[in-house]
Order: structure tokens, then sequence, then C-alpha cells
């Protein structure tokens, strides 16, 4: 079942099997497990959730009848999962993957996350606020010709929406939706992919259509540009999804018709570092790479290149004992593993923020509102124990960081120091010995 590829401070697991199956999205619940939602291709079509330990080992599986093409998951503070569906579907489930409601959307559901105790829900240019028993608070709607919301991220008591405004664009709103600023980005050869942060500062990351370059920008809570740059690696694909067309999954798609969505995507930060998963195209094949962007020295500083897959999303988790970085895909054959220590470097880009008004408010009928919905529409079966086939997982351990210090340098200094002990005190033995 397990084919595994094992270095010192990374994992690949792969599972093989007779159907073409994906991951697609991850996210932590607070013990460090995983949980990973995905696709199966072949045959009749079906949602998978999968709980994994961090040895990559299944600790249940379900099959979700009624939740085709999942597209998020999130795991809450009481480890209870959320998972949206290009179907629209939102469907809460308890730690051990017991159904407990389930909402049908009028909209694709594309994210999902808690903020200020509530779960969120981003659809194309709705965001849906529910309490945890699956009741509607909220509905914001965002209006504008061909408008897109494209990912999310939560920083100090502010939600940053990037999206797709004729040009790329990024709205900050506070916790009653009040735009605090918005700034579109002035070249429509880019298109938003995603955005994260360190807590301060956003790193938004946009695909240059033109070359299919990586573009990073950075900029302060008021949406003011302090860098860019740009990395070019032939071939880059992040995982681009027209909304209305999800079996047209795989491949980059123009904007300007408004069907452009970039809604999987997505990177993460960790201890100085964006973690971005994509693919690129090679002579017979696709190979997925992991790409390590230093936000210090604003270089990549290197990227884990999996032969034989794709990348399509990826998730962190802090503890205290340490923590990982996990991106999920599919393989496509026998996989392999090679850290690229030289990579191309980056390239500064002149890029103009420009002030906009976005106009957003409360839903007023402008769309059905989102429905409850029967649970037997959503049977969840139990799926074998062993991860679906062809799906992959690939786990980079990190130690863990102490007032921004990584610790593994905090024990290397504390023995160093205890060693240098050990020797002084031995040498006054010796000498009060004589």
């Amino acid at each position: 079942m397990l084919a595994s590829a094992v270095a010192l401070a990374q994992t690949i697991h792969t599972y093989d099997g007779g159907y073409k199956e994906l991951f697609v999205a991850v996210s932590p619940d607070r013990a460090g497990d995983i949980v990973a939602v995905g696709w199966k291709l072949g045959g009749k079509l079906f949602g998978l959730v999968v709980k994994l330990d961090l040895h990559g080992n299944a600790i249940w599986s379900k099959k979700m009848g009624g939740i085709y093409f999942p597209t998020a998951v999130y795991v809450d503070s009481e480890n209870n999962i959320y998972i949206g569906s290009i179907s629209g579907a939102l469907v809460k489930l308890s730690p051990s993957g017991e159904l407990g409601w389930a909402r049908a959307l009028p909209q694709p559901c594309w994210q999902v996350f808690e903020w200020n105790g509530y779960i969120y829900a981003l659809g194309d240019y709705e965001v849906y606020q529910f309490d945890k028993g699956g009741n509607l608070v909220n509905t914001w709607y965002f209006v504008g010709v061909n408008y897109q919301l494209v990912s999310s991220i939560v920083a100090g008591d502010r939600l940053y929406l990037l999206g797709w405004y004729d040009v790329p664009s990024v709205i900050a709103v506070d916790s009653n939706f009040r735009v605090v600023a918005a700034k579109t980005i002035a070249d429509p050869a880019l298109n938003p992919w995603f955005i994260t942060t360190d807590g301060s500062r956003l790193y938004i990351g946009l695909l240059n259509a033109s070359d299919r370059s990586m573009v990073v920008l950075a900029v302060d809570q008021q949406l003011n540009l302090q860098w860019a740059l740009k990395w070019e690696r032939r071939g880059i694909f992040p995982l681009l999804i027209l909304s209305t067309t999800p079996e047209r999954a795989v491949g980059v798609t123009p904007p300007g018709d408004g069907s452009f969505t970039g809604k999987i995507a997505n990177a993460v930060y960790y201890n100085g570092r964006i973690y971005v998963p994509l693919y690129v195209e090679r002579e017979g094949g696709l190979d997925g790479l992991l790409v390590m962007f230093d936000t210090s020295s604003r270089r990549v500083v290197g990227y884990y290149n999996i032969s034989n897959a794709v990348l399509l999303s990826a998730s962190v988790y802090h503890g205290r004992g340490g923590g990982w970085v996990s991106a999920v895909g599919s393989s496509l054959g026998d996989v392999g593993k090679q850290f690229v220590e030289n990579p191309p470097p980056v390239k500064r880009v002149s890029l103009v923020l420009e002030d906009f008004s976005p106009d957003v408010h409360p839903e007023e009928g402008e769309t059905a509102p989102p429905l409850s919905v029967d649970l037997v529409d959503y049977p969840l079966n139990s799926a074998s124990v062993d991860p679906p086939p062809d799906a992959l997982l690939f786990l980079i351990y990190l130690p863990p960081v102490i007032g921004g210090v990584v610790e593994v340098g905090v024990h290397f200094a504390l023995v160093a120091l205890g060693l240098a002990l050990l020797v002084a005190f031995g040498v006054i033995n010796a000498r009060s010995r004589k």
C-alpha cells in the first residue's frame, strides 16, 4: 500500500491503486495530525476525507457521496472538520469523522476558516458567516463586473481578501466587513494566486500569465507596497480552476472573461519562509515543486522537486515540540525527491498599487441564501483505512521556534555550553588533585 521515500527531515507518501485519486486541500488538527480532502476521478465520482498521522498512516478515511470535488478543509479549535466543495456544499464533521451538519451554498465554497469564533466560507463573490451549529449569521456580497474572490488570510483584527477586479485586488475588512483599505495591482497580465502573512506583513503571490513566472510582493497592513520580486522557473502551474467547469481542473486560464479563479492554490508561512506548492512541465511529464522563499533575504533559497507528481496546496502546523509543512497532490507514476539548492535568482519588478473603493454590503436577496440540507443527501461511508490510491502527501518536519529562533539552534547552544562547563570543571578538578 505505502511507498515512501525518507530523508532526514522530509517524507513522501504515495498510495498506489487502480483509480486516479488526489488530495486537493489539507489542514492540521490541534494534535498535529493531518486532515486531507480530495477527489476520485475514475469510475463513479465521490469526495474523500482522510485523517492521517505524521507517518502517513490513515487514522480513518471516508467517502462522501454528496460532496463531489471538495476544494477546502479546515479543522477548528475543537478539532471539528469543515469541508467545502465546488458543488457549494459546506459540511461539518466531528473529530472522528461523523457527519454533523451540511449546508448548500448558492456558490462554490473555495475556502473555509475560523475568525472570532465563527466559521466563514469563501464563495465566488460572497462570504458566508456561520456559527458552529450551522446557523447562518451574515452574508457579505462583493459587487463588481466579473469580480472574483480567490483567497483570504486573517492578520490581527482584519481579514484580507485577494481577488480579481479587472486586475488583481486586495481588500482589508474589519470584523463587521467595513472596508479598511483596498488596492488593485495595476497589471492585467498578473493573476491572483495566494496570500499569506507573518502576523504583521502580508505576502501576495501572483502568476504572470505572459511568462508563467511567480511574482511575490510584500505589503503592510494598510496595503502599502514594501517590495516586489519575480522568480522565473520554466513551466510553472499552480492549480487554477474554472469555477463553472471542474472537469477542467488543471491548466492556466487567462483572466478577462470573469471565469478565472485560482481558488485552491495557496502558500503558507513558517519561521521566515513562505512555502509555495506548485507543479511544472518537463519533457515527458510533470513535477511537483515545494518552493521556499526566504522573506529576510528576499530570495528563493531552494525547492523540493517531486518527480512524476503535482503539488496543489499546503498547510503548516506549529507545536511546542516542532512543526511541519505538508503539501498534497497526486502521484503520476513512480515518484522521486530531490532538493535543489541553487535555484534561479529572483529579479526586482516594478508594480503600482492603486486605491479603489469596493462595494461590499450585506446580502439583500441578490442570490439565494444557504439552505439546510437533509443529511441523507450526504452519505458518509467508511472507506478502507488505507489512504486513497494515487494521492500524495509530502511532509517536511521542522524544529520548534522560540522567540523567533529555531529551537534546534538553542538546543545546540545549550549542549555546547554544557560540554564547555564539563570540560572546565574537569580541568579545575584535575588541577585541584595536583
